[in-house]
């Protein structure tokens, strides 16, 4: 009888094992794709392949079936693509489809997969661990999901043919890779006891894209608080980058090795460290910092220092600067071409700079856009610049107080966002010709052609673009009129617009002239003023 009882128990086994003991995580293969199954989650893991993949493309289902269960595709392991040593063969795939239902890519998943072009990873992604593409030589365009909160140390590293990238809002911080830093470990932990509160949340991105030689630009979103060791070393193309206003933290030569020329440090830095500037011998930095004690800044005697009004002697006695460098109260402005949008985190003067006029948008009808000098021009103003192409420094206000806003329909951005054609309330955001050239090239392989500049029948004047949802860069502004004037082309005007019926306004109890600042005066020069209530032009 016992016998006979037992049986069956040792059927079930036999049963158990001939289906590959899915509860157990046995491996199941699909394809040339293996995977490890969890029969209580009914989730699949990818952890190799059967051989090496010849194929140009390569789709990962979302999901798995197995006897009749379904079971989604959530991971890829650590190695699971892996070329060369520890992976699956000399995978020979330039491009890979992921699935939404993909949540986590492990340590080396897809390291040293040389033909690798391009990677996309699903908004479902929350996790990628270290050196998840790092070796991906041949990696040209990234695009990161938005779920994603950390970039993992080395990242891609070595990807020398990564040009472009853009980090997502999403992400706060780049994970520190410890590998290459034991050596300065103890510093770190004596910066962590000084700073910051939480040790891993300080170092931001170790190594991540450190030996990627031909990445030209990087956007790094407003959320990024801390820059790590080694982030961007040996970037030997990266000619621009932008650090966010809330940044804290900037670690050890995180841009030693490129050609930065020009760089901002916002005032959110509270620490910088080693060898952060010390390649950058000519160009200029743009210091926005009252203590620059925080950090040690060492850049070549040819680059000009740019610093907030009232602290030229604190940076001309902080160690790190030689008494050879041009230190201003001062903003930097480049011309590439005769226009450019501009805004600025100060008051400024434009008074006294030659060869360069500063305009603001005061009116529009049918198309057109009356674009009114300014002198003086309130700190966060968006303006439209004309003039020579080259390099100016617009010096500060010298009042203390601050200037008034003005009437403007343009718009202006100190810190790069992302701007969408439409608002909620009804407004229509255009780019200038100038920022659609920039958002561009800042927004890399992901700009379509459709927001390419335009220019009006005779090639002269600047027009606007739509937005259509691309990034601005710092330091620009964009046109925002009411959306039904959607689709209109538009055009800057620097005289009066005929047509336009004056604002009824209270009359003035004096015939006092004053300019648009509000300023009284006494013998006006060519420009537009405004008398009772009116405004008029003398040439």
């Amino acid at each position: 009888m016992k016998h006979k009882l037992l049986n069956p128990l040792r059927l079930l086994l036999v049963v158990i094992c001939m289906l590959g003991i899915a509860a157990e995580g046995e491996t199941f293969a699909d394809g040339s794709i293996l995977y490890n199954l969890d029969a209580n989650t009914l989730s699949a893991t990818i952890t190799g392949t059967t051989g090496a993949i010849n194929q140009e493309t390569v789709v990962i289902p979302s999901t798995i079936t197995f006897l009749g269960d379904d079971y989604s595709v959530t991971e890829i392991a650590s190695s699971a693509f892996m070329n060369n040593e520890g992976g699956s063969g000399n995978n020979q795939f330039k491009h890979i489809i992921l699935p939404e239902t993909l949540k986590t890519i492990g340590e080396g998943a897809f390291s040293n997969c040389t033909y690798l072009e391009d990677i996309t990873l699903p908004n479902s992604v929350e996790i990628v661990k270290i050196r998840a593409f790092a070796g991906c030589t041949s990696l040209k365009t990234v695009k990161l999901s938005e779920s994603m909160t950390a970039i993992a140390g080395a990242m891609f590293y070595g990807c020398q043919s990564l040009e472009s990238v853009e980090i997502p809002n999403s992400v706060d911080h780049f994970m520190e890779s410890m590998e290459n830093q034991m050596a300065d470990m103890e510093q770190m932990m004596d910066d962590a006891m000084k700073y910051c509160d939480d040790f891993m949340m300080m170092y931001v991105g170790g190594s991540a894209f450190q030996g990627c030689t031909s990445l030209q630009t990087v956007i790094l979103p407003n959320s990024i608080k801390n820059i790590a060791f080694y982030t961007f070393n040996g970037c030997s193309n990266l000619t621009k980058i932008e650090l966010p206003e809330g940044l804290t933290y900037i670690g050890s030569y995180a841009f030693s090795g490129t050609p930065l020329k020009n760089i901002e440090i916002p005032t959110s830095i509270s620490m910088w460290h080693y060898g952060l500037l010390d390649e950058i011998s000519s160009g200029y930095l743009k210091s926005y910092h009252l203590n620059p004690e925080s950090g040690v800044l060492t850049v070549g005697p040819n680059a000009a220092l740019f610093v907030p009004k009232g602290t030229v002697s604190t940076y001309s006695s902080t160690s790190g600067w030689n008494g050879s460098q041009h230190i201003t109260e001062a903003t930097p402005v480049e011309l590439e071409s005769e226009w450019r949008t501009f805004c600025a985190v100060e008051d400024l003067d434009f008074s006294g700079v030659e060869g360069l006029e500063a305009y603001v948008a005061t009116e529009y009808q049918d198309g057109k856009v009356l674009m009114e000098p300014i002198e003086q021009v309130p700190a966060g103003t968006g303006v439209v610049l004309k003039g020579t192409p080259g390099f100016y420094e617009i010096p500060y206000v010298k009042q203390d107080e601050a200037l008034e806003p003005v009437d403007n329909l343009l718009v202006g951005l100190n810190y790069g966002e992302r701007i969408q054609a439409e608002t909620e309330d009804g407004q229509y955001n255009l780019f200038f010709n100038d920022a659609t050239e920039m958002a561009s090239l800042f927004y890399g392989p992901f700009m379509d052609a459709e927001r390419a500049p335009r220019l009006n029948a005779e090639g002269e004047q600047p027009m606007f673009a739509p937005a259509d949802g691309a990034r601005l860069p710092y330091h620009r502004a964009y046109l925002q009129l009411p959306a039904s004037e959607a689709g209109k082309t538009v055009e800057m005007v620097f005289d009066t617009l005929t047509g336009i019926e004056e604002v009824a306004a209270q009359p003035q109890t004096d015939s006092a002239i004053y300019n648009l600042q509000g300023q009284r005066i006494t013998n006006p020069g060519p420009g537009i003023y405004i008398q009772n209530g009116r405004k008029f032009i003398v040439r």
